[in-house]
């Protein structure tokens, strides 16, 4: 099995373990739109990165990432500087729609020098937001909050799945994939 298939099946779990936490994501204080983007993102790399081809057309996925992209964007106009996390849905849905445009990692824009400087400058953002994550997960792990409060899953089935430091490693290991995917267009 290849890197490729490899980092495809991370992607289609990390899309399940989003999609699984839209379900219960009111309920615990996280966004559902923000959980329903990370899905999207996640099955989204999972087409790109999939050895047997996208069973989805790609006006489907350009539909998903241009609606993200705008929904957050008017989400972060209003909300300033402090929506830092509507500003990231930006970029990971212009970064997809990039991808989509240049062909994902089968990329064949080899020697374009925009297209390297705008990878480079991408993978470099990932790379800040694995940083990021890490430091999240971290501190959510050192620090758990009382079941009940904001951002933490109440008592249940899938308690753990729904858990801030499970939230962190997922966006983590999918910043990273991102990451990869940008260098592999270099």
């Amino acid at each position: 099995m290849g890197f490729t298939a490899v980092l495809a099946m991370v992607s289609v779990g990390l899309g399940v373990l989003h999609l699984l936490r839209v379900a219960t994501a009111r309920r615990d204080g996280r966004s559902v739109l923000g959980e329903a983007s990370h899905a999207a993102m996640g099955l989204g790399m999972a087409a790109m990165f999939s050895p047997f081809g996208d069973p989805l057309p790609s006006v489907v996925w350009l539909a998903v990432f241009a609606s993200t992209a705008t929904w957050f964007g008017l989400r972060w106009l209003r909300a300033g500087p402090r929506a830092d996390d509507a500003a990231h849905h930006v970029v990971g849905g212009v970064a997809m729609l990039l991808m989509l445009a240049l062909g994902g990692h089968e990329h064949t824009h080899a020697g374009s020098a925009w297209v390297s400087l705008v990878a480079v400058v991408l993978a470099g953002y990932f790379g800040w937001h694995v940083l990021r994550c890490s430091d999240r997960f971290v501190a959510a792990r050192r620090s758990p909050v009382p079941a009940g409060h904001a951002g933490c899953p109440a008592p249940g089935a899938g308690a753990g799945l729904r858990s801030p430091h499970v939230g962190a490693l997922a966006h983590l290991v999918m910043a990273a994939s991102m990451g990869v995917m940008f260098l592999g267009m270099v």
